[in-house]
């Protein structure tokens, strides 16, 4: 299964419709390595899903950690034990 078809089959299983044109990118990053600096633990997160439904999750430990780029504008997450399911973000 190509990516796109996993995101896809992802976005279905949470949306419970098939995307829209846009709302599946292929991001390209400007060079191969990213620079991030820390800034710190997520401890939760919320977010208004595209049919309007809001969800908030606590995450426990591991806690992801949460990066930004030099310039500020681009936030990352990375690690912990959390996926996105059709429950939002699960461990």
């Amino acid at each position: 299964m190509t990516a796109i078809e996993q995101a896809k089959k992802l976005f279905e299983s949470f949306h419970r419709r098939r995307p829209k044109r846009g709302e599946i990118i292929t991001l390209q990053a400007p060079s191969k390595d990213i620079v991030g600096l820390e800034v710190g633990r997520l401890v939760s997160i919320g977010y208004r899903r595209l049919d309007g439904q809001t969800f908030y999750h606590e995450f426990d430990a591991p806690k992801p950690q949460v990066f930004v780029t030099p310039g500020g504008t681009q936030i990352l997450i990375v690690g912990g034990v959390y996926r996105l399911t059709d429950r939002g973000f699960v461990k």
